[in-house]
């Protein structure tokens, strides 16, 4: 009997002793996967400082800027806190069929400008083909890498939507990549000129934020 209690008590210490080293194991791999996650949490917040500081020193270049050329785009519409502020467009006008109307709906007046690198834009070309105006009104589509829209001007360093640029590639603002249009990108063949910039400012807008999409009366210019 004491040989056989003996012998069960063995392998009970064993076990006990066992399940404390893994109850150990466990409380060390929970501190040490605590501490890993301390310090991830700290790292990403450095981080985000960081980008912050940059955000911020951003702004801050850029107010410079459009107080020299008025131009910005949506990259500047942005918080202190990094957070986007979509602002409110300067252009905000209806088509109606109402007698009277500063923009009555007539077919083949008006010309929609986007790009198919644009969300917004290219909820407006599905409205557009989904109501069956295709013949209603005609589209214009840029080039989806910015470039220079004063590219004969050192002091303007506003980047934004350009037209077709006679097939040539092009690279981003980085200098990255070679892009060439295909078909579906054309120049504008109603107004003939280089950007959306240009069809702003030749409507008498030179101090906003040159975006798609752009509905243009071809009567009014505007």
């Amino acid at each position: 009997e004491m040989k056989l209690g003996t012998a069960l008590s063995r392998p009970s210490r064993a076990l006990t002793l066992t399940l404390a080293f893994a109850a150990r194991s466990v409380r060390t791999t929970r501190i040490t996967a605590t501490r890993e996650s301390t310090l991830f949490a700290s790292r990403a917040l450095r981080t985000a400082r960081s980008i912050t500081n940059v955000q911020m020193a951003h702004t801050d270049s850029t107010e410079v800027k459009k107080q020299k050329t008025g131009a910005f785009t949506s990259l500047e519409s942005h918080s202190k806190n990094g957070a986007f502020e979509r602002k409110e467009s300067m252009h905000r006008f209806s088509v109606s069929s109402e007698p009277g109307a500063k923009y009555p709906a007539v077919a083949g007046r008006y010309h929609l400008y986007i790009s198919y690198a644009c969300p917004w834009a290219n909820r407006v070309l599905a409205v557009r083909n989904l109501k069956g105006l295709q013949d209603v009104i005609s589209v214009s589509a840029v080039h989806p890498t910015w470039q220079k829209t004063k590219p004969d001007d050192p002091s303007d360093p506003h980047w934004g939507w350009v037209f077709h640029p006679n097939g040539k590639p092009v690279s981003n603002k980085a200098g990255h990549g070679s892009l060439i249009a295909d078909e579906a990108c054309d120049p504008d063949h109603v107004n003939a000129l280089p950007n959306i910039r240009a069809i702003y400012e030749h409507a008498g807008s030179d101090e906003t934020k040159f975006t798609v999409p752009v509905l243009f009366d071809k009567e009014t210019g505007t």
